[in-house]
């Protein structure tokens, strides 16, 4: 739910239920597997990986959404990642990464994060073409 407000959506109470029971399949895997992905994606991205800077968003993006158990084990640290991954977007779009600029326009169009800017994205928008 903490999730969902911070994104500026409802959570209906099927699917907070839904999550609830997927959380139980999620509990026979190992919870450093999660983390150890994002600690390996953020090292490669801080090092200069324009790779890892894009699979970082995609991964977080991800998880929250296919995963009930990361997402409840981590919601607090989850805000801190999306500014990390916005900031890891912006520095691939600085290098000219054309996926960087498709997501980067989509989070600023949609308000994606509860980060919405509609100049921010038709200047990303801008650059796709």
């Amino acid at each position: 739910m903490q999730l969902a407000t911070l994104r500026g959506a409802l959570v209906t109470e099927t699917f907070a239920s839904n999550l609830t029971t997927e959380s139980g399949k999620c509990a026979s895997l190992p919870q450093d597997i999660q983390a150890s992905r994002f600690d390996f994606l953020r090292n490669a991205a801080n090092a200069g990986n324009v790779e890892a800077m894009v699979a970082f968003e995609r991964a977080l993006l991800m998880s929250a959404r296919y995963d009930p158990a990361w997402l409840w084990g981590n919601i607090g640290k989850i805000p801190q990642m999306q500014i990390q991954a916005i900031d890891f977007l912006e520095q691939a779009a600085s290098l000219g990464v054309r996926e960087a600029y498709v997501e980067l326009a989509y989070i600023y169009q949609r308000g994606r994060y509860g980060v919405k800017d509609p100049a921010k994205a038709e200047f990303y928008l801008g650059k796709i073409n």
